[in-house]
């Protein structure tokens, strides 16, 4: 970023831990404030079916979940304080749409990161934050190639996306580049789904 002439700061978090979320919050009071929060940590599992491991399923679970809301909370705690409004975006999937035998763990994850969104939109609504879900379909990215079910199935879901081709990382930013922006200023509660059928 400040190759392009904006300053920026690094802040290393562990999204499981609500203290670190706090602390990359409040990092950004140095420029002025979070105005637009995007929740977007998430893990996948190596192996994840009705049979998933309590350990690997806890600390799924730990990122996709509970990290996603200590974001949020961070977020809108800083803009309640500051009495503005703003966007919280949280990054979901089509999993948690539909569902699959293969992403038990990852699906049911991303399912709550939806119902969290509605919640919390209904919840931060008379504050003027908003805050929406985005729900990718199979997108070229280093998580998609980095485990195997999913990279087994990505042509599988290809076929079946109306565009009959993956997305692009790019194209879920300019999603979300929307749902931040005033464009979307009457926008909330919210999944927004990318290209792919059911």
């Amino acid at each position: 970023m400040e190759t392009l002439g904006v300053p920026a700061r690094f802040v290393a978090t562990d999204v499981t831990r609500r203290a670190d979320a706090d602390a990359l919050v409040d990092a950004a009071g140095e420029f002025g404030g979070v105005d637009v929060m995007v929740c977007n940590a998430g893990i996948t599992l190596g192996a994840d079916g009705a049979d998933v491991a309590e350990a690997d399923y806890r600390r799924l679970m730990a990122v996709n979940l509970d990290g996603v809301l200590f974001g949020a909370q961070a977020a809108a705690r800083q803009m309640k304080d500051r009495a503005t409004p703003g966007s919280i975006v949280l990054m979901a999937s089509m999993g948690g749409l539909v569902g699959a035998g293969f992403t038990v763990a990852y699906s049911t994850s991303k399912g709550g990161v939806i119902l969290m969104a509605k919640s919390l939109a209904d919840a931060l609504g008379p504050d003027g934050i908003r805050v929406n879900a985005v729900c990718p379909g199979t997108i070229d990215t280093h998580l998609l190639r980095s485990t195997p079910d999913i990279a087994q199935a990505a042509d599988g879901f290809r076929q079946r996306t109306p565009l009959r081709r993956l997305g692009q990382p790019s194209e879920i930013g300019d999603a979300v580049a929307y749902l931040g922006s005033e464009l979307s200023g009457y926008v909330t509660g919210e999944p927004r789904s990318s290209s792919t059928a059911a």
